[in-house]
């Protein structure tokens, strides 16, 4: 058995391989992280840095801001000034500072920033053609908390679900006032609900639901935009996000049915409803805004629009990751050491899925090519992730030349069709997901022949899928839940080191499993009684660790 030395050897600095450990002067400017990683808005044109992020434009504040950061009083926030120094959440020139951390922050923003005994250690900085981002205001540590936000709006996703509090509905229970479903009479006085109670009652606008598990008109996106448009005129916070963040209508109204959709919502919300203060353009404008920056959570039954979340940019290589999901509030723990003046980032996809799976999902759903660490290594920090192996020993990298593009082995030169190969891998991925456990341990040696190695996505996902269907606890299967369990926490060290929860959970199925072993060698006496204490010490360490990196523990 092999575990991490301790729970903070999971945890350690690890820089992006292959990227420059040189910290940048406190005086210079942002535009020296070039490494901006594609949050919800991005623009598809800025080049990656060595910090691991990819691009993006989320558009908080004016398009045109300039791009020249202030010196490192205003960039920072730390220190005196009389001429004042840029607030850390808006930007704006103040003398005002916290009194707790003395970072420059105007007195609208200093809830933000410090919440509690908290104080959120990072400052907000504007780069060019990017937008703005989260950028460390100091050196933070692995398990650290680095960001608290709380969501401005909530809504359903699109399956009918309770208007209070998101959860699954059955039919039986209903507003006493607007009829809307609800799961208990409890969440009738919801805070969420109160507002549009009113409307739906004064209108007489209920719908009728047949089926609870599939997606419902009324319950798609016409909620969220009625919440956010209604809140934004009572909530101070949820006008400044509708008001300030990217919406990229120009890409999206080439779709003519949304077009056509929000036109009919906008009379739906005028005459329906008698919001006649509501317009088209209001309506494609915060449609834009929920579809580019909103968030899934509460098992994807609902959504959420977190202002600060809005601000942190994607990346392959995160270096931060919410501690319990996404609910009405939002908690981001440091997976790693990051350094001051490093851009603060988060995976919006799970990281175990292929780069070109990875790049496809980003491009359609938030409009940016990424172009973080990960993306710009072929070989994935030399895991080979995503790419099948070839005879010779070598690795089938891609290679795009003008509109052509190849898989060639890095060893021999063969090729491969890109097109052709990934196609085969969404049928392998597909055909994994419906496999029973022997039908999965045939398919694996037949991947293997075909030059798919042990750490490329295809044998994670059916390692994945193994340990989701196997239930049986007989000796075989035990090794077999160890050994795969500990090839997916291999690739987790390479593609996402660190304190993650996913970490966390491989750990933890590997560390059950040789618990299991080690009792049945213990019983046919396989092992003595030294080697068996040693063993189970090994394995208690281990279990902590696990339990510590699935919880939600910040320091």
């Amino acid at each position: 058995m092999v575990y991490p030395e301790n729970e903070e050897s999971a945890s350690e600095n690890k820089e992006a391989p292959n990227s420059s450990n040189t910290q940048e002067s406190s005086n210079q400017s942002s535009s020296n992280h070039s490494s901006s990683l594609g949050s919800s808005n991005h623009s598809n044109n800025n080049q990656s840095s060595s910090s691991g992020s990819s691009n993006h434009n989320n558009g908080l504040g004016s398009s045109n801001s300039s791009s020249n950061l202030e010196s490192s009083n205003q960039s920072s926030g730390s220190g005196s000034n009389n001429q004042g120094s840029c607030c850390c959440i808006c930007i704006s020139v103040t003398t005002d500072q916290c009194p707790h951390c003395q970072i420059s922050c105007c007195q609208n923003h200093l809830d933000t920033h410090r919440l509690g005994e908290f104080c959120q250690p990072w400052r907000v900085e504007e780069m060019e053609g990017v937008g703005r981002i989260l950028v460390a205001s100091r050196d933070i540590s692995a398990w650290e908390k680095v960001v608290y936000d709380e969501a401005v709006v909530v809504a359903p996703a699109d399956s009918p679900v309770c208007l209070g509090c998101l959860s699954k509905v059955d039919g039986s229970v209903r507003c006493t006032k607007c009829k809307w479903l609800l799961c208990s009479q409890e969440c009738e006085n919801s805070r969420h609900h109160t507002e549009e109670c009113s409307l739906y009652q004064l209108n007489g606008v209920a719908p009728e639901v047949q089926d609870f598990e599939q997606p419902h008109r009324a319950y798609s996106t016409i909620l969220a935009i009625q919440r956010l448009l209604l809140a934004s005129r009572t909530n101070k916070r949820a006008e400044d996000a509708l008001d300030t963040l990217m919406d990229h209508w120009e890409t999206r109204k080439e779709a003519g049915s949304v077009c056509f959709a929000l036109e009919v919502m906008t009379k739906f919300f005028q005459e329906k409803l008698g919001l006649d203060w509501v317009t088209l353009e209001a309506v494609q404008h915060a449609y834009g805004v929920l579809k580019t920056n909103s968030v899934g959570f509460h098992g994807r039954d609902g959504r959420a629009l977190f202002p600060l979340v809005c601000i942190m940019s994607h990346s392959c290589y995160g270096n931060a990751e919410p501690t319990d999901g996404m609910k009405e509030y939002a908690t981001f723990r440091a997976k790693r050491k990051i350094r001051k003046g490093e851009e603060i980032t988060h995976m919006y996809i799970p990281c175990l899925n292929s780069t070109y799976s990875m790049q496809e999902i980003l491009n359609k759903e938030w409009l940016f090519e990424c172009k973080c660490s990960r993306c710009v290594d072929p070989t994935e920090f030399s895991s080979y992730f995503s790419s099948k192996q070839c005879s010779c020993g070598g690795h089938f990298l891609k290679h795009q030349e003008d509109d052509i593009c190849e898989l060639i082995c890095d060893g021999c030169s063969a090729r491969l069709n890109f097109t052709q190969q990934i196609n085969r891998e969404k049928e392998l991925m597909l055909k994994i997901s419906t496999l029973t456990k022997d039908e999965l341990l045939a398919l694996e040696d037949k991947l293997i022949e075909d030059g798919y190695h042990q750490h490329h996505h295809i044998l994670i996902a059916l390692y994945q899928r193994y340990l989701e269907t196997v239930r049986e606890v007989d000796e075989e299967s035990l090794i077999l839940v160890s050994r795969y369990s500990k090839r997916i926490f291999d690739v987790l060290m390479k593609l996402n080191p660190g304190c993650t929860n996913k970490s966390g959970k491989y750990l933890s199925l590997m560390i059950e499993a040789d618990m299991k072993l080690i009792s049945i060698k213990k019983k046919r006496n396989e092992i003595d009684d030294e080697d068996f204490r040693s063993g189970l010490r090994q394995v208690v360490q281990a279990r902590k660790m696990a339990a510590k990196l699935q919880s939600n523990f910040c320091k």
